[in-house]
């Protein structure tokens, strides 16, 4: 820099940046207001310094318009602090371009008087806008301005967003509502970086969509939204209350990831008195999908589970109101906590208005066994009660009724008790609560089982455990 006396002013030739002191709303010890730094400076400068009138060097006279700043050339404002979210707004993007300004007043001025005009380049999160910068209140220069009618296409049309956009030292803020393919978000604080955008929305909302992408309708309060425009992916993660879905036929606890091909969900989906976990629920307008999930029932009457299973493919509808399930091997099976009994079905249908649940077994997954060369087909139900001694026998198919909690097992062919082989009338075996098999009518009894010599018909047989059962019924002998 150079002093001209005469003309009383400093040139400033080639500043590295400028920094401004602004009042603070603090009194120092004299009852004046302490002066604070602009977080902000101002860089590449090139401008002069007037002091005072060139004929008022001593000051005698009041000339409140000194001193005087004028900048002669463009300047820029830069946001690539550390201090600045982390250092994500890099300046050769992200900037504010001055206009060549001046700022009078400089010993006693407003520091709401500050508005330096020029352009604002914000690494495409808005197209590139005219605005002046002013003090913040967090002693930073930016600015705060709505957008123009219809909102401002975000990340090069991605999205839209429409409201209040702030920029200061905490980073690029709105307050307003953003639109994202079927969603609306609405939230008093986004963060807008150049890759993503953050924020804990008060609203978020998708649109029921028929087609050609299906999308269900959600809602969601108090949820944490992380949008990746370049990566075409929105995720919603719940926070204090769960998702509400298909018009509130469900709830939501975990993530939803929209896309332009779908929405998709990570976590616990609770609908009808059930609940469905999966690491990937694709969702349609009435329907989900998840091809590995576990699944549970509760009950009204009881603390226990009325019904659960794992690693099933899942296809629920919301339509047809009913839900179909595909073991996937492994050594899934059901349980029925009540019952006290497990099965090895690999499909079943549930209808949710009925209250009732259809076992059955594929032909491709049919379980065979061998004993005593007579081949079993069906799936297995085996008797968790530690007092039956794990007592089972084959069903091909069955139902579940969640209202009454009992079982109806169809086309069993036998049970093996004890030394005997006992054949259900009509292949119909039901199951209470607590493993209470109900007394079969009409049975036959053949014993034992390796000589055969005893067969009981019109029996009526209660089994116990795998060792134990009573009856009676008609023998025929000679």
């Amino acid at each position: 820099f150079s002093f001209e006396y005469d003309k009383f002013k400093i040139n400033l030739k080639n500043v590295d940046s400028l920094r401004l002191k602004v009042p603070s709303k603090e009194l120092d010890d004299y009852g004046n207001y302490k002066l604070v730094k602009v977080k902000t400076v101002i860089e590449h400068i090139d401008g002069e310094l007037l002091i005072d009138q060139p004929y008022n060097k001593s000051g005698v006279k009041p000339f409140p318009e000194y001193p005087i700043f004028h900048s002669f050339k463009d300047s820029y404002v830069f946001y690539d602090r550390n201090s600045i979210q982390n250092s994500v707004y890099d300046k050769d993007k992200f900037y504010f371009h001055l206009e060549p300004f001046s700022i009078d007043s400089l010993d006693n001025f407003n520091p709401a008087s500050i508005s330096l005009k020029g352009n604002f380049v914000s690494a495409g999160i808005f197209p590139d806008f005219i605005d002046s910068l002013g003090v913040q209140p967090d002693y930073s220069l930016g600015f705060v301005r709505p957008t123009p009618p219809g909102g401002f296409p975000a990340y090069g049309g991605k999205g839209t967003y429409s409201a209040n956009i702030n920029l200061s030292h905490r980073g690029l803020r709105g307050d307003g509502t953003l639109n994202y393919l079927v969603s609306t978000t609405t939230s008093d604080d986004f963060i807008f970086f150049p890759d993503s955008m953050n924020t804990n929305a008060q609203h978020f909302k998708i649109e029921n969509q028929a087609g050609p992408i299906e999308y269900p309708d959600v809602i969601a309060d108090s949820a944490y939204i992380q949008w990746l425009p370049y990566q075409d992916v929105m995720y919603v993660h719940k926070e204090q209350r769960d998702m509400n879905l298909y018009d509130g036929e469900a709830m939501m606890g975990g993530t939803l990831a929209l896309q332009p091909g779908g929405l998709t969900g990570d976590g616990q989906i609770d609908f009808a008195g059930a609940e469905l976990e999966s690491d990937l629920i694709k969702f349609n307008q009435w329907t989900f999908d998840a091809d590995t999930s576990d699944f549970r029932m509760g009950t009204e009457i009881s603390e226990l589970e009325a019904f659960s299973t794992v690693n099933v493919n899942a296809h629920v509808d919301f339509d047809k109101r009913k839900g179909m399930f595909k073991s996937n091997g492994g050594g899934s099976y059901i349980e029925f906590p009540i019952n006290q009994y497990i099965c090895y079905m690999d499909q079943f249908t549930w209808y949710m208005d009925e209250g009732s649940i259809e076992l059955s077994v594929s032909e491709a997954e049919t379980a065979r066994m061998t004993s005593n060369e007579l081949q079993l087909e069906g799936a297995k139900f085996i008797s968790t009660h530690p007092k039956q001694d794990s007592l089972s026998f084959y069903a091909v198919k069955g139902k579940y009724d969640l209202k009454t909690n009992i079982i109806n097992a169809e086309e069993v062919k036998l049970i093996n008790v004890a030394d005997a082989r006992i054949y259900p009338d009509a292949g119909k075996v039901t199951i209470r609560k607590k493993a209470n098999m109900e007394m079969l009518t009409f049975a036959k009894i053949l014993a034992n089982t390796t000589t055969q010599y005893h067969n009981i018909y019109n029996a009526e047989v209660k089994i116990n455990s795998r060792k134990h059962y009573a009856g009676s019924g008609d023998y025929d002998y000679i």
